[in-house]
């Protein structure tokens, strides 16, 4: 009970007037770049989160996701461990948030940058602190679109301070599934909505996996299975890290309808279990958490039966 108490006092100064003055004090030029971003004009304008999960599902669109990571990646900066950052991932994330060439794609960007009141106060602080860093790097690629759609479209629970739409919203997520052919390309042990309902309306799930590290590695692989054995009418959802930015983008060019859904699965297990943080999960890849890339082997006969191929870190 303590612990808790502690945690919500945190939290009520991370919200306070006094945060900025502390901040101001330990980080007093990433405030004040901060501070000044805001009072600028020139802010990327996104697609709130319901419109965005609508129009997909009703336009069949893809979707290209540019969260924080991959915003670092595309700077060819070292994000996470899972993938190692490198001049040509840089350059096919440059080519993917500046696309103009690719039919029915949302590219996407997190709703961070008109303000971060919708968010924990940890997330809000993060994003204060990136937006002050990394703006001036950023500006060029978050003006090369007139409208970016809401990347938090599969990343609406753990970090929203209001939780209260959170099963309409995964109602809106499912729809987009709603009795389609689904093939999951995901890392070794993702198990995207393995043991949960998350896909309990598809009509099939096949799945393609490759590696749980370092995926964009085996990047031409992976696309010419795709090419070899997916229809051309399948739903294709990807959970590769920055690998899927650039995949679904891809394969919208292709002709597919292709989704980087993410954490999407992690999110709705999270939200089932009521976390109030991210926690490591037993049998699922959890690159966030100290200790997730810990897991437990599948037993679940149905996923077996559902892949149909795998690709492996070399």
């Amino acid at each position: 009970m303590e612990r808790i108490k502690n945690t919500n006092l945190y939290n009520r100064f991370l919200t306070s007037p006094m945060y900025n003055i502390v901040m101001g004090l330990k980080h007093p030029i990433l405030l004040g770049r901060y501070l000044k971003y805001r009072g600028s004009a020139d802010k990327p304008k996104v697609v709130g989160l319901e419109t965005t999960l609508k129009q997909i599902t009703v336009q069949k669109m893809s979707v290209t996701r540019f969260g924080d990571g991959e915003l670092k990646w595309l700077l060819n900066e070292n994000s996470y461990a899972f993938q190692e950052g490198s001049e040509a991932l840089s350059e096919r994330l440059k080519e993917v948030i500046t696309a103009t060439d690719a039919p029915k794609l949302a590219i996407c960007i997190p709703d961070v940058f008109n303000g971060l009141s919708q968010y924990m106060p940890q997330n809000k602080n993060a994003w204060i602190e990136l937006i002050a860093r990394y703006n001036h790097a950023w500006r060029p690629y978050l003006q090369a679109q007139s409208v970016f759609y809401d990347a938090n479209m599969s990343r609406f629970y753990i970090d929203r301070r209001d939780k209260s739409q959170t099963a309409y919203y995964f109602e809106l997520l499912k729809q987009i599934w709603q009795d389609r052919e689904v093939v999951i390309v995901e890392g070794q042990a993702t198990r995207f909505g393995v043991g949960n309902d998350l896909l309990s309306n598809t009509k099939s799930v096949k799945r393609i996996l490759g590696p749980a590290q370092n995926a964009f590695d085996q990047y031409d692989a992976i696309m010419d299975i795709i090419k070899e054995q997916v229809a051309s009418d399948a739903l294709i959802l990807i959970a590769l890290g920055p690998t899927a930015t650039v995949m679904a983008y891809d394969l919208a060019k292709l002709g597919y309808q292709a989704i980087d859904i993410g954490h999407a699965d992690l999110e709705y297990e999270w939200y089932q279990m009521k976390a109030t943080q991210r926690v490591t999960l037993n049998d699922r890849y959890v690159n966030e958490v100290e200790g997730g890339s810990q897991v437990a082997e599948s037993e679940a006969p149905d996923y077996h039966a559902e892949i149909i191929a795998t690709i492996r870190e070399d």
